[in-house]
């Protein structure tokens, strides 16, 4: 199963298919720090967008 991952604003979004359908994003700070995912959507779509959500309210101070 491929995995695709994204930079976005400081983070790896790493997106995830599951098992029983659907796919979650792994949202990774690029400075290291612990990793946090998304739920489960239907779409890669919607699994970005909520995780590219999540980043805009938590932005890594440098």
């Amino acid at each position: 199963m491929p995995v695709d991952e994204i930079e976005y604003q400081g983070y790896r979004l790493t997106i995830v298919e599951q098992r029983g359908g659907g796919y979650l994003v792994e949202i990774t700070p690029l400075a290291g720090g612990p990793t946090i995912r998304t739920q489960t959507f239907q779409s890669t779509q919607e699994a970005i967008a909520r995780a590219k959500a999540t980043v805009a309210k938590h932005p890594v101070t440098r």
